[in-house]
């Protein structure tokens, strides 16, 4: 995968004694994750002249090459091994969170105009009783009732 590097290391026992209590350990720096799970490997004993293949999948947080240190001792010797592995970073995932809020004005609006319109025909209608038929009425009032002086 192009996000990840695998490092192989080929450990040789080149004497003709045996090792024993043999630890391998990846030492890495913050930018350098170990995904393949382990750090750390250890065997009881390695023959002399013996081979034993190790390797470790890799990632980093930012491309780049990245120094990484192997570790090995046993009961017999100890020995440091430094290296610089170009690994590719993980891409980075940006998430967003879209929310979309729809609000209804129409049926507010609608429901504005309809209670407009109906106090205004009621306006109206009161506007035509009093200025339209009161008069009448009372004209017709004012004719029936007669004042005498006298």
């Amino acid at each position: 995968m192009p996000d990840r590097t695998e490092l192989l290391v080929s450990l040789t026992n080149v004497g003709d004694v045996d090792a024993s209590n043999l630890v391998v350990t990846l030492v890495s720096g913050l930018e350098i994750m170990v995904i393949s799970g382990i750090s750390t490997f250890d065997r009881s004993t390695s023959e002399g002249g013996a081979s034993w293949q190790l390797s470790w999948m890799l990632a980093a947080r930012s491309s780049g090459v990245h120094p990484v240190t192997i570790r090995v001792a046993c009961d017999q010797e100890r020995a440091e091994l430094s290296l610089s592995v170009p690994v590719a970073g993980i891409p980075q995932v940006t998430t967003t969170q879209t929310s979309t809020m729809t609000v209804e004005k129409e049926q507010a609006t609608k429901d504005v105009l309809v209670v407009f319109a109906q106090i205004a025909f009621l306006v109206m209608i009161a506007f035509a009783v009093f200025a339209i038929v009161m008069p009448i009425v009372l004209s017709q009032r004012r004719s029936e009732v007669v004042f005498r002086l006298g």
